[in-house]
């Protein structure tokens, strides 16, 4: 795990800094294309930081609905993404960040405030 967090922030500084962030962003294809190996540091990496973040910030209402990732694994996180790729394969050129919370806030929902995901 150290190893795919020490290639992922290298990646960090690959990216040229003029470039907007909204330019730099993950599309879908690509994180899918990272995820289909389920041995992929960079893939698990993406989703031990889309944890951490959602659960730091409102990604949930960004999709129209509270996102409840306490006690979410990556791998399980991975597993929803992956299966909402496969179900709307039209989407992943959108930004991987937005299809990621879609997935997760289908399959993840709060039941009420503070309530552990249904999985």
């Amino acid at each position: 795990m150290r190893a795919a967090i020490a290639v992922a922030a290298g990646l960090l500084f690959i990216l040229p800094g003029s470039v907007s962030a909204h330019a730099q962003a993950l599309r879908g294809n690509a994180l899918l294309g990272m995820c289909k190996s389920p041995q992929s540091g960079i893939c698990a990496a993406y989703f031990v930081g889309f944890t951490s973040g959602a659960m730091m910030s409102d990604a949930g209402w960004a999709v129209g609905r509270p996102i409840c990732l306490s006690g979410v694994s990556a791998k399980a996180l991975r597993r929803t993404f992956l299966g909402f790729a496969q179900k709307h394969p039209h989407l992943m050129r959108r930004h991987a960040d937005t299809l990621v919370a879609a997935a997760a806030a289908q399959s993840f929902r709060c039941q009420h405030a503070g309530a552990k995901s249904q999985h």
